[in-house]
């Protein structure tokens, strides 16, 4: 699976969840912060992620980080 199919689907699952919808851009950032990532240019520079079926690898306090920043 693609980054970008990744995070098209985490953007359809968050819609139905958030009020207001969160922005793509956003998930883009927050997908990117959960690999330890400042931001998702530099994810995609260097990383291919091939999958994400345990989403506990991805670093929880990272994600809520960079969520009070958008």
């Amino acid at each position: 699976m693609t980054i970008k199919n990744t995070v098209y689907s985490l953007h359809q699952k968050l819609k139905d969840l958030t009020n207001p919808p969160i922005k793509l851009t956003h998930v883009y950032e927050l997908v990117a912060a959960a690999f330890g990532f400042n931001s998702y240019a530099s994810l995609k520079s260097v990383a291919i992620l091939t999958n994400l079926d345990n989403p506990t690898k991805a670093n929880q306090d990272l994600i809520q980080q960079r969520s009070s920043l958008l």
